[in-house]
């Protein structure tokens, strides 16, 4: 048995961009940022950030088109693909992407909240104000 299980719970980083294909099959991509704080041996205060790609398909894709925006925290469950493509200059790479199975906006455009969960909450996690992007 194995598992591909990516959690990830973080700011979107840009407004996604959203694909509609042929057949009528939507594709969205996006950037989520996530930060870690934690202290080196000399006892500072270091902060990294991770910056994952994620794509999204058909109705989940539709609604990330719709109320997806850069700055708005999300919930990302999925799993992680690493597909190969030929760049500019014809040498072949690898990038590592996150395909969403399920997607939860934390914080809403303030007139665009489906669910009416109240007040915009636009704090980091960690409770600061300063955003990597």
């Amino acid at each position: 048995m194995s598992v591909n299980k990516a959690i990830i719970l973080g700011h979107i980083t840009a407004d996604p961009t959203v694909k509609h294909l042929d057949g009528g099959v939507t594709v969205a991509n996006f950037s989520v940022a996530t930060n870690e704080t934690f202290k080196n041996k000399a006892g500072e205060q270091i902060k990294n950030t991770e910056f994952h790609n994620i794509v999204v398909w058909r109705q989940q894709a539709e609604f990330v088109e719709k109320y997806a925006r850069k700055g708005l925290m999300c919930y990302i469950e999925g799993k992680t693909t690493h597909p190969k493509f030929t760049d500019k200059d014809g040498n072949d790479r690898q990038k590592t992407e996150i395909v969403a199975e399920v997607i939860k906006m934390l914080t809403w455009p303030q007139d665009s909240n489906p669910e009416n969960q109240g007040p915009q909450n636009n704090n980091t996690p960690d409770g600061g104000d300063d955003l990597p992007y």
